[in-house]
């Protein structure tokens, strides 16, 4: 039977690691979330629609607006 095991140990010190590397697609995912999320807000800044953004980034309209709910509310108070 295999173990299974629940955290990185110290034979997961190479690059080769699995565990290594899931840890660095999840930061460089959340890094893409920000500067997508920095891209987005300029858009709108500049005029664009959140269709044309939704277009843009591969999603619809509707998906951007859960997405972006916060901001459109706090966009709409001003």
């Amino acid at each position: 039977m295999a173990v299974i095991r629940t955290s990185l140990g110290p034979d997961d010190a190479g690059s080769g690691s699995p565990l290594r590397a899931l840890a660095e697609i999840s930061r460089e995912q959340a890094a893409l979330r920000e500067k997508e999320h920095f891209y987005v807000l300029n858009a709108r800044a500049a005029g664009y629609s959140w269709q044309a953004i939704a277009a843009v980034v591969g999603v619809s309209k509707q998906a951007m607006h859960r997405r972006y709910r916060d901001y459109r509310a706090q966009e709409q108070h001003n």
